[in-house]
């Protein structure tokens, strides 16, 4: 049984510089019919379940910040907060139709494990990012009364799928991101094949 590769090493200071230009970049985004807001070539693209994947995380990992980039991430929050305050059915709408998108990519990936096991090996780690998305926005739709039970069985039955086709193991990405991750909660992101 080999164990899965772990991502690329984690950029601390350019995770606080993305969430601090999502967090400012939410409106308009927040209310276009875009899936995904444009962003600097060098970040990602701007997603809710990217922000939320972020704030969680970065909230998590308060000891390894500086005072400078947890005054930053406190701005972006507040961001988020605002936008949720103003904008809360566009916010909520955004939530559900990405939270779907999530499911659905992470269903496509997990059956296409049953053609390739060693391309699903190697994609895991950075294909699991999405399904840390889809649970960051089903916690941020449940916190709003807006995840229903049907999408909560789909994220349950994603997850037996994941235990029939990987052995539980340890944790895939870099080491300083497991006390955000904790096991019981995140279990995915614990495996080995």
């Amino acid at each position: 049984m080999s164990a899965v590769k772990p991502v690329i090493q984690y950029d601390l200071n350019h995770d606080v510089h993305t969430t601090q230009v999502m967090a400012s970049s939410l409106v308009p985004f927040v209310y276009e019919n875009e899936t995904y807001g444009g962003m600097p070539a060098d970040l990602p693209k701007l997603t809710i379940g990217g922000l939320l994947m972020r704030l969680h995380r970065l909230s998590l990992l308060g000891n390894l910040l500086s005072a400078e980039q947890r005054e930053e991430l406190n701005i972006a929050q507040q961001q988020l907060e605002n936008v949720k305050r103003e904008w809360l059915t566009a916010y909520t709408t955004k939530i559900t139709y990405e939270l779907g998108l999530h499911i659905n990519e992470w269903k496509q990936f997990l059956n296409e494990c049953q053609q390739d096991r060693t391309e699903c090996r190697d994609l895991y780690p950075s294909v699991a990012e999405k399904r840390v998305m889809a649970q960051n926005l089903a916690d941020e739709a449940r916190e709003l009364n807006v995840l229903t039970p049907e999408v909560e069985k789909r994220l349950r039955e994603i997850d037996l799928q994941v235990q029939g086709y990987f052995k539980s193991g340890s944790f895939i990405w870099d080491q300083r991101l497991q006390q955000a991750y904790p096991q019981n909660q995140y279990g995915f992101l614990y495996v080995s094949m």
